[in-house]
């Protein structure tokens, strides 16, 4: 649904990016689906939203969580390691989705945006993970970031390099756009150029973030406005559907119901209708007396009298 290199990479530009020379002074959660990273600078307080929308991370700016935030019941401090850590640098992994922020301590914390499979993840200083968000991925524990091609890593401060990038994008023509009409106008030095000022457009088809087109004259901040209205309309569009959904559902179910109550009162009404009443019994039970066995007639006999004595 939101899953997207282009996601993750205009992200890190405008979340990220801005908290170098900061320090990490609180990571805290309070439901298993959000997170919240507060970092200090010299002059301000950054807050790093951090949320799984149907299984998904998005990231937003968020507001700032309270120091006093720790005394709540649901709260859980989280990546406790990291704190008064001074942020290094912040990269992403070109035409992927993975970002990271390093740490001058050493530690990296690795944003994993791999669909329903994302998570948020602590590596210590000997490249091995010491912390994972999302607890049940299991495997994350085996996440080695040393494995990924260093070439790939693109520190945001530093311009890309243009010969990987190059050999990338004919690797990855599927990555960047699927349309015949995109690579037939395709100019390389000019989609690189574009890549690295954030002069992009998208749109969104089919909920999905296309790139649309490039060199287009954008500023950072209305591609950031234009992403966030493509994320906005998506994430309520998936609510509305959920939300439709789930009670298309119980009503279907409660109708199932009432269908099933509905026939068993018309099949109790049938009965009623076509079964003899007492009168009719009482009179059958008269005219057949005669044929009655004997111990029955007594036991009817004292019935009828005890019920008479009691009266």
């Amino acid at each position: 649904m939101i899953a997207s290199h282009w996601l993750y990479r205009i992200w890190a530009q405008q979340h990220l990016l801005p908290l170098i020379g900061s320090k990490f002074e609180m990571g805290m959660s309070f439901t298993p689906d959000s997170l919240n990273l507060k970092f200090k600078g010299s002059e301000s307080i950054s807050n790093v939203e951090c949320k799984w929308v149907d299984g998904e991370l998005v990231l937003s700016k968020g507001s700032v969580v309270k120091e006093s935030s720790k005394t709540k019941k649901n709260a859980v401090v989280q990546f406790k390691a990291l704190e008064g850590k001074t942020v290094e640098s912040v990269s992403v992994m070109t035409l992927d989705r993975l970002v990271k922020i390093d740490f001058l301590d050493g530690y990296s914390l690795v944003f994993k945006g791999f669909g329903r499979f994302s998570n948020i993840i602590l590596i210590g200083r000997k490249g091995k993970v010491d912390q994972l968000f999302r607890l049940n991925f299991k495997e994350d524990w085996n996440f080695n970031i040393e494995s990924l091609s260093k070439e790939r890593w693109w520190n945001l401060e530093l311009p890309i390099d243009v010969e990987m990038f190059t050999e990338l994008i004919k690797k990855h023509k599927n990555i960047i756009s699927r349309d015949e009409h995109f690579w037939n106008n395709f100019n390389n030095g000019d989609f690189i150029r574009s890549y690295q000022e954030l002069d992009l457009e998208f749109q969104n088809i089919n909920y999905n973030i296309v790139l649309s087109s490039y060199n287009v004259g954008k500023s950072k901040k209305e591609v950031y406005n234009d992403i966030f209205n493509i994320v906005n309309e998506i994430i309520r569009n998936h609510y509305f559907n959920s939300k439709f959904n789930k009670t298309q559902r119980q009503l279907l179910k409660k109708f199932e119901k009432l269908s099933a109550y509905k026939v068993g009162l018309e099949k109790q009404k049938i009965n009623l209708e076509s079964r003899r009443s007492y009168k009719e019994i009482g009179d059958l039970v008269i005219s057949n007396a005669h044929s009655i066995k004997r111990c029955f007639r007594g036991i009817s006999y004292r019935l009828f009298h005890g019920a008479q004595n009691q009266n």
